[in-house]
């Protein structure tokens, strides 16, 4: 028994002291990974507090989470004198984790407007965006969250290839976020997500979650698992397999068109998200902007291309989902800024492409240039409304 007791001994002491060189490896090698997302029982998901890593699945970024759970920096409760406070909610584009913080559009535009409107007014923007949001739960941040830093302005960016898929539980297929549906006219809540997301949200899962923010060697662990199960799945392997992941890019090409089916009710769905997220922002005495981002097939500089997919599809150009969302605005009364065509002037004129290319050309997020043209007209569009 005490031979057995040293030889466990000697193996954990090993083990450890294996872990421990890893870690110090790591470091000294600066290899970090972003991976930090928690359950939420208001969104389904989060930023992690205070996490932080490398992002290279797209482009070369530091990421830092701050203490309040946003990408970006640090930001007081209360708003300082003299201060335009912008809300921005948004997805995976609004997060964009793919450039340093310095180049998304929403540090852009902070500047810029900021510039526009000096010296009667000091601007400040709030990022509020987090990875895979949909409609639903940009509301449901808007509601848990964005209230209690008092901004002036509450800024959408509205990804139109897949946000409104994302509000419907048929067509996302995700059981981890909420969704409202349409019931006589008004939207209901169906929060089933919040039984799933407890049920996931154990206590070894949170503390495995808070070590991954300071464990290299857990970030790693964590990177792989999530590159092996990507890799697995688009060749069929595994949960929903590569005929989910082609569904998935099918479904966004619908967006080109007028819809039929299911993706009709989520497009009533999300119009109603957008109304009910302008009435309330209203009902606070702030005002609300839609800004429609782009997809790489709106802004392939290859015209060629762009043409072929809109012959494909039977429609006359790729921006029935932008100019829907513009229709609603003017029908509801908020405003819409349209960033596809003039993206697609300067990628075209330039001979650029302004998203990342991953499985195909542009089919990835917004480059730094892309983020740059963004931040720029929106803050223009947002100082012309202004004056």
């Amino acid at each position: 028994m005490t031979l057995l007791l040293k030889r466990f001994s000697t193996l954990t002491i090993a083990a450890l002291l294996s872990v421990l060189i890893a870690e110090v490896v790591l470091r000294a090698a600066d290899v970090s990974f972003f991976n930090q997302y928690v359950y939420d029982e208001n969104t389904g998901n989060a930023l992690m507090p205070n996490a932080e890593g490398w992002f290279r699945s797209e482009g070369n970024a530091y990421i830092r989470i701050s203490s309040d759970g946003l990408r970006d920096r640090e930001h007081t409760r209360s708003k300082p004198p003299g201060t335009l406070r912008i809300a921005v909610l948004g997805d995976s584009y609004a997060e964009a984790l793919q450039v340093p913080m310095d180049q998304t559009f929403w540090s852009v535009m902070e500047k810029a407007l900021g510039d526009c409107l000096k010296p009667s007014r000091r601007v400040e923007v709030i990022n509020f965006g987090v990875s895979r949001f949909g409609t639903a739960q940009e509301l449901m941040m808007l509601r848990s969250r964005v209230w209690e830093f008092d901004p002036d302005i509450v800024l959408l960016a509205f990804t139109s290839q897949n946000d409104v898929t994302d509000n419907s539980r048929e067509l996302a297929q995700d059981p981890e976020r909420p969704y409202f549906l349409l019931r006589e006219g008004a939207l209901v809540l169906d929060d089933s997500f919040r039984a799933v997301v407890r049920a996931k949200n154990t206590v070894p899962t949170r503390f495995l979650q808070q070590l991954s923010t300071t464990s290299r060697l857990v970030q790693l662990l964590r990177e792989a698992r999530t590159a092996i199960a990507s890799q697995l799945a688009w060749r069929g392997i595994g949960s929903g397999g590569a005929d989910f992941l082609r569904g998935e890019q099918l479904r966004d090409r619908e967006m080109f068109r007028v819809p039929t089916g299911s993706l009709a009710e989520a497009w009533l769905v999300t119009e109603a998200l957008l109304n009910e997220m302008n009435t309330e922002v209203r009902s606070h005495g702030s005002r609300f902007y839609v800004v429609t981002l782009s997809s790489g097939a709106q802004v392939d500089p290859n015209k060629e291309r762009r043409e072929a997919l809109a012959a494909e599809l039977a429609v006359p150009n790729l921006d029935y989902a932008d100019l829907r969302v513009q229709a609603a605005g003017t029908r509801d009364g908020y405003a819409v800024l349209r960033l596809a065509p003039v993206l697609r002037e300067y990628a075209v004129s330039h001979n650029v492409s302004l998203h990342y290319s991953n499985f195909a050309p542009g089919d990835g997020h917004w480059n730094s240039t892309a983020h740059r043209i963004a931040g720029e007209m929106i803050a223009t569009d947002v100082c012309a409304k202004l004056s």
